[in-house]
């Protein structure tokens, strides 16, 4: 954005040396130049158009950036709502969820007093480590995959 700031300018100043071109037409009320001889001294005005030239295509090719993201959101949304492994994927979260469910019981009633019961708790701390790290992911991704991003991550 700076490019174009900077181009847009550099555009201003070399318009602000202008002088009023006395071609034909009819005045306007403020007493200026007619309107087409406006127009012909714009046109025949000698403008850097190098460096706004670049600075649009900077600023296109950062537009064509967040388009390609947005075709990628769009692509990896509808792979995941209509084909097999989206609801492979979704069954699978289901599952994990539940076992995640019955590990957390099942830790409960474990007490850290007792050797064997100590290192079934470690192993399965580990376990709910691998479990928050893919649903951690899973948010992640469905932040991404969301219309509207704020309202996702409030509800």
């Amino acid at each position: 954005m700076e490019a174009v700031d900077k181009a847009l300018t550099a555009h201003k100043e070399a318009t602000s040396n202008r002088r009023p071109n006395s071609g034909g037409g009819r005045p306007n009320s403020a007493g200026g130049p007619p309107p087409m001889a406006r127009r012909a001294s714009f046109a025949t005005r000698a403008i850097p158009t190098f460096k706004f030239s670049a600075a649009l295509e900077q600023a296109s090719a950062k537009q064509e950036e967040a388009m390609t993201l947005e075709e990628w959101r769009l692509y990896i949304k509808k792979f995941f709502n209509h084909s097999k492994f989206g609801k492979y994927y979704e069954n699978a979260l289901i599952l994990l969820s539940l076992i995640s469910c019955f590990e957390y019981i099942y830790k409960t009633y474990l007490h850290r007093s007792d050797p064997y019961d100590e290192a079934q708790i470690n192993s399965l701390e580990v376990l709910e480590l691998i479990f928050a790290g893919i649903f951690g992911f899973d948010w992640c991704l469905n932040i991404f995959l969301a219309e509207h991003r704020i309202l996702y991550f409030m509800r």
